[in-house]
């Protein structure tokens, strides 16, 4: 098993000061002075308010750096910029090597932590995905699914007439093509002759100005219909935590990729959840029987209106 207790990091400028080789200030007129005089980097920092640079050509003031011993076994805090400025290839060497070591102790850290707690973790997915009362995740796809496919509840014919319909948009507003009446068309002509600054008069030939005869007229809204464009990509994410709950082991029984490859994955949990979780609610306002069976709204044929409406009716009936 690894050990990863002497990899330091510090964060309280007192635990530096306090050290017994520790001097605030090496005196060097140039560069060729420091070369071969670093021992070994010992430490990370990371301090605030910002401390001043170790080296007496410098002293710019920081917040992260790096804490060294030198050849004469004296320790001072130097940024990275100097490190590399003073102490050349040596130093650039030892802090990628630290720098590497500090990683892998964290990445081992974030995943024993994330082994601990993967029961309660799983526990916590599963209620998002199969919400008490609600329609579980699963079977919402399912159904989603039925607006893509042609299947045995709606045909191949419904939906090719759903996904080729100029009536309804992607955001789920249903629309209709209907005839404006004699009296819209009269009153169009009349406020286009108005806008020329002329009046008017249905008795010459301005009542032969052509007017388009049929309007677009608002029917009603399927709520959240927009997420049936995502089931792919939920799928994805479902995938993902599936495969993401077996990863999750304890640390000690991982290779050290294995580990940085996890970490990467784990970053996108949080997110991951939060879609899942996002798409499970929208999706239960989408399949409410009295918002979905709003689709019969863009079919002609008395049939197809009447399978979307018994669908509609079957869909809560199971919630799983």
């Amino acid at each position: 098993m690894e050990n990863f207790s002497k990899i330091e990091s510090i964060t309280n400028w007192t635990d530096i000061e306090k050290r017994s080789d520790f001097i605030p200030i090496l005196t060097i007129q140039n560069e060729d002075e420091a070369k071969n005089r670093l021992k070994q980097i010992i430490a990370t920092y990371q301090i605030s308010p910002k401390v001043r640079c170790g080296i007496s050509r410098c002293q710019t003031k920081h917040n992260y750096g790096y804490l060294v011993k030198l050849d004469t076994n004296q320790e001072i805090i130097i940024g990275k910029d100097c490190g590399k400025k003073y102490f050349g290839a040596e130093f650039t060497t030892q802090k990628n090597l630290l720098n590497a070591l500090r990683t892998e102790a964290e990445n081992f850290k974030i995943i024993q932590e994330t082994y601990e707690k993967l029961s309660g973790m799983k526990d916590n997915f599963n209620k998002i995905i199969m919400p008490s009362g609600s329609i579980g995740l699963y079977k919402i796809i399912r159904e989603i699914k039925k607006l893509h496919t042609g299947n045995e509840v709606l045909d191949y014919w419904m939906i090719r007439e759903l996904t080729n319909s100029n009536n309804i948009t992607r955001s789920g507003e249903i629309t209709q093509k209907v005839y404006k009446t004699p009296e819209e068309i009269e009153k169009e002509r009349e406020l286009k002759i108005a806008s020329q600054n002329e009046v008017y008069d249905a008795n010459s030939d301005q009542s032969k100005i052509y007017i388009e005869p049929t309007k677009i007229v608002f029917i009603a809204k399927v709520v959240n219909f927009e997420i049936i464009y995502t089931t792919y990509e939920i799928e994805k994410i479902l995938k993902y935590f599936q495969e993401i709950h077996i990863n999750i082991k304890d640390p000690t029984k991982m290779t050290k990729e294995d580990r940085k490859k996890l970490v990467k994955k784990l970053r996108e949990y949080s997110s991951n959840l939060y879609e899942i979780e996002n798409f499970t609610k929208k999706a239960n306002i989408l399949l409410e029987e009295e918002n979905i069976s709003k689709l019969e709204h863009v079919f002609k044929e008395r049939s197809s209106k009447e399978k979307i409406r018994k669908w509609a009716k079957t869909i809560r009936r199971e919630t799983a």
